[in-house]
């Protein structure tokens, strides 16, 4: 089979088929149309095909060769997946619950674990930070000790945004309900501040993104140009 398609697997095949397939997504900038929907489908096919094969060589195979040492590690995580296969039949479909079952606990689980530790945790241990100068013995450029007051400052101004509180009619707010109701306000401009520079710096990735796209057709093109012999 390699020996077929070598004469077809080249740089200039590639390079080729990446600048047809970059035009027909292009085309949907003339709106929905059968050569944005063939590009589409390939880009699925090809992403599905890819997965199989994947998992197939990397993730079954190498389960399977387990049942000849460690088949307690095997079997359960394979009945559990053939169980799967009775959802497909109406009638047998409450056999396959138990692995949905199953797999939405250990999703859910992992949700839960991965957000406190790898969100929340990592979130408080960053704002512990010091306010004292004088731990910051090497900084030049800048003052550590005054980026740490606002990180911390905007912490908790954030947190207190989310306070919602309503006093009772004819009930006058004191000192310290002013102070929260000023503090979430604070909050929540730092909550605008934030997503805004997350939608530049997306916006900035997407134009980026454009930009190399169109290079790369403009690189494309004068190649092809060459290897033609048009210039």
């Amino acid at each position: 089979m390699d020996v077929l398609l070598a004469p077809f697997l080249t740089e200039q095949t590639g390079m080729l088929v990446a600048f047809v397939l970059t035009l027909l997504i292009f085309s949907y900038l003339l709106g929905d149309n059968p050569l944005f929907r063939l590009a589409q489908a390939l880009l699925v096919g090809v992403g599905v095909g890819y997965g199989i094969v994947v998992v197939f060589h990397y993730v079954l195979i190498p389960r399977l060769a387990l049942l000849t040492t460690n088949w307690l590690l095997v079997v359960p995580p394979l009945l559990l997946g053939l169980l799967l296969w009775a959802k497909l039949q109406p009638s047998w479909s409450r056999v396959g619950n138990v692995s949905v079952a199953f797999i939405l606990g250990a999703g859910a689980a992992l949700a839960i674990g991965g957000a406190l530790l790898g969100t929340l945790a990592p979130q408080v241990r960053a704002t512990l930070l010091s306010l004292n100068p004088a731990d910051y013995p090497f900084a030049t450029d800048s003052n550590p000790a005054l980026d740490a007051g606002i990180i911390v400052a905007g912490t908790i101004c954030v947190l207190l945004s989310f306070y919602f509180h309503a006093p009772a009619p004819g009930q006058r707010v004191g000192p310290g309900g002013a102070l929260l109701h000023f503090a979430g306000r604070v909050g929540r401009y730092f909550i605008m501040i934030t997503f805004g520079a997350l939608f530049a710096n997306m916006a900035m990735s997407l134009v980026s993104l454009l930009l190399g796209r169109v290079e790369f057709l403009m690189d494309t093109m004068s190649k092809l140009l060459v290897w033609l012999g048009f210039t």
